[in-house]
């Protein structure tokens, strides 16, 4: 008796533990999210871009495509407005919708890898997804991608079946409705719906389960009514189609044909940042090489449920390849998820074969997490330009004539009332980055003046030489503040 109380008694310290442990992670995920967010860094350019989109557009405006070749999906942008018609438009309003998609994914995100996993594996994606750099940094910016890893986390937790098919009209009608605002949200609503579509006519088909086909037809339906209206009157006009695709092809955001070296190379990039960009782990190859052979004991065991995450990536990747939705990076955070489940589910079945299990989990979660818990002790330095802005107004005279360079256009009308005169003479900056004679129509200006101000914020260092050593060379320093990316000059021209 007393051997059976004493095997009771540690099933249910297990449980405890198990449960101190979940407490711990998640507050944990919380705190890191929330301390960085009362830092309240200054507003970027991408963010201060959209930010004026939201706040300078009534709801109706909002329907149309946004300026500065932004894109957010209508929701996002109404839920925004919402906010920010209510409390204001403080940076903690518009970072408050991410931020809240951020703390709400962490518990969701536990459930998720659960109910595919166990609740072991699921403890040890926890920790990955609490710390994931990127994962952090999206709660914290005024951005819509937060929203996609919640969107994605929600709708495999409540959507997907994990064995079989098999639902009321009621239920499929409840989950028809809300998949249904879920893509006015978020973009990748879309493609997370369509796996989980094809997820299931995976399961009717392997069980004959033809009876179920209507209500599955119910459900589905409703999605596509929902898109088809979001795409006709919003998505269709409102992505900026040939400029979207020429700046995310600069930067490489869709799969090139692999005729040489440098577009392979494009290809293995793309696999490590599945884990570099998230987690910011430092051996993405030890990560992969893990995952492939958790591939391989996943097709083992049957356990084809973790691989159907991947569906909206591999749905994601076709699009690429067609031009039709870019493919890396925040584009694709929403895969941080299935990432993450992944290397978890390999780590913890590829330790059972050694000796010191256990001790070997820990081992290599320390090996893997040390860049990332580096990274959020040390936090986020943004182009802090709100300190030099204030410099300016502090030290203004009247007469003055403050130059904002091109990449301070935007965070500085954001600021540009809290800091500066409103009678104050603005010169914007033009892009000089690719043409450098641009800014000497601009400097003749300057020579005309006895008093004038260079604003800069993002950035490159070659970009500000060009401006400063024309300074340098007709005017004198009078005064100058550094900070973080971000800097005021005061020169003399007279």
């Amino acid at each position: 008796m007393e051997y059976l109380k004493g095997i009771l008694r540690s099933f249910n310290e297990g449980k405890i533990l198990h449960k101190t442990i979940l407490l711990f992670l998640i507050t944990t995920g919380v705190f890191i999210r929330l301390y960085h967010y009362l830092q309240n860094p200054a507003l970027w350019l991408d963010e201060a871009t959209l930010s004026l989109n939201i706040i300078n557009r009534d709801y109706t405006d909002l329907l149309k495509p946004l300026d500065t070749l932004q894109v957010a999906p209508i929701g996002f942008l109404f839920i925004e407005k919402f906010l920010i018609n209510i409390f204001g438009s403080s940076e903690y309003i518009l970072r408050l919708l991410p931020l809240l998609s951020g703390v709400i994914s962490i518990p969701l995100f536990y459930l998720l890898a659960k109910k595919y996993t166990d609740k072991s594996i699921a403890i040890i994606a926890l920790i990955f997804f609490i710390l994931g750099r990127s994962l952090i940094y999206y709660s914290l910016e005024v951005k819509q991608y937060s929203l996609d890893v919640f969107v994605f986390i929600f709708c495999f937790l409540y959507f997907l079946p994990k064995e079989k098919y098999k639902q009321s009209f009621s239920k499929s009608l409840l989950y028809g409705l809300i998949g249904a605002i879920i893509i006015w949200i978020s973009h990748i609503s879309v493609l997370v719906l369509t796996a989980i579509g094809l997820w299931i006519i995976y399961l009717i088909i392997k069980d004959r389960s033809w009876n179920n086909i209507p209500t599955f037809l119910v459900m589905v339906g409703i999605w596509f009514i929902s898109f088809a209206v979001n795409y006709y009157f919003f998505l269709g006009g409102h992505s900026h189609q040939g400029l979207q695709e020429t700046a995310f092809g600069s930067f490489s955001f869709f799969p090139p044909k692999p005729n040489n070296s440098a577009d392979i190379s494009w290809y293995i990039d793309f696999f490590a940042g599945l884990f570099k960009y998230p987690l910011e782990i430092k051996l993405s190859l030890l990560a992969i090489i893990l995952s492939l052979l958790g591939v391989i004991i996943i097709i083992k065991n049957k356990h084809y449920i973790i691989l159907a995450l991947f569906i909206p990536l591999i749905i994601n990747f076709i699009l690429a390849i067609f031009l039709i939705y870019p493919c890396k990076e925040r584009l694709i955070l929403y895969n941080a998820s299935a990432t993450i489940i992944l290397l978890a589910y390999s780590i913890y079945h590829i330790t059972r074969f050694f000796p010191y299990k256990k001790l070997l989990i820990i081992l290599l979660l320390l090996i893997f997490l040390i860049n990332p818990i580096k990274l959020a002790i040390g936090g986020f330095p943004k182009e802090e330009i709100r300190k030099p802005m204030q410099f300016i107004g502090e030290k203004f005279n009247e007469n003055d004539l403050i130059y904002v360079q091109y990449g301070s256009r935007w965070s500085f009308e954001y600021y540009r009332f809290k800091y500066i005169p409103e009678d104050a003479e603005i010169i914007k900056g033009q892009w000089i980055r690719t043409s450098p004679e641009v800014f000497d129509i601009t400097f003749n200006e300057f020579l005309e003046r006895n008093r004038v101000w260079l604003l800069f914020s993002h950035y490159t260092d070659p970009e500000k030489a060009i401006i400063i050593n024309k300074c340098e060379q007709h005017g004198i320093l009078l005064e100058k503040y550094e900070i973080q990316r971000a800097a005021a000059y005061l020169y003399s021209f007279n």
